[in-house]
């Protein structure tokens, strides 16, 4: 459960970052 949740936040970390990266470009 822990390393569920770890790997969501993870996931949506890399995502808030890539839409970011395209927003700024």
């Amino acid at each position: 459960d822990s390393r569920n949740s770890d790997f969501s936040e993870r996931k949506r970390a890399m995502c808030t970052c890539r839409w970011l990266i395209s927003c700024s470009q």
